[in-house]
């Protein structure tokens, strides 16, 4: 969607222009063409009608001017959740290693990954060589995490077993 700048109507309310939405080039008023992601506005002079990058209203001084014909294209805020996948990654860890510390006692078993679950609960994934009372031990990590959360058994042959279970210990 297209919003003034400068042009009021006469309650004093901006003006609004339908933004075409079927091409994702768009032609500049300088006549070159450019990808939508780097157009900012538009200019419906009739001198020369088209989109404006940043560098363009700069060029052309239409701020300065206070451009009667000059529209921002507001931007949708594109939401990332990189830094909010790098935290559960880091997190993750903790979660692992807090887990582990709680079930320091029971020989024969290691968390080896957690992953966080959207309805606020983690699903630890483990290995054991040996069979253990489950709920016991969900209960003791829960405690120490305060927190809930899901076990889960990799199934893993013996070997990988003992060796995930041993290994950095």
């Amino acid at each position: 969607m297209l919003i003034s700048v400068f042009p009021r109507d006469e309650e004093g309310y901006q003006f609004f222009l339908e933004e075409p939405k079927y091409s994702s080039r768009c032609r500049l008023i300088d006549n070159k063409v450019s990808s939508r992601s780097k157009i900012k506005g538009y200019c419906a002079s009739l001198h020369h009608p088209g989109y404006l990058t940043d560098k363009l209203i700069k060029q052309h001084q239409c701020i300065e001017k206070e451009c009667k014909y000059l529209y921002y294209i507001a931007q949708e805020e594109k939401k990332r959740n990189f830094q909010i996948e790098i935290e559960i990654e880091d997190i993750s860890e903790k979660v692992v290693s807090k887990a582990n510390k709680a079930i320091k006692s029971y020989e024969g078993i290691r968390i080896i990954k957690a992953e966080y679950d959207m309805n606020n609960f983690w699903n630890l994934h483990y290995a054991a060589i040996a069979s253990y009372d489950i709920e016991k031990i969900e209960g003791v990590i829960r405690k120490k995490l305060n927190t809930s959360i899901k076990l889960h058994n990799m199934n893993l042959d013996f070997e990988t077993s003992s060796r995930l279970v041993f290994e950095n210990k």
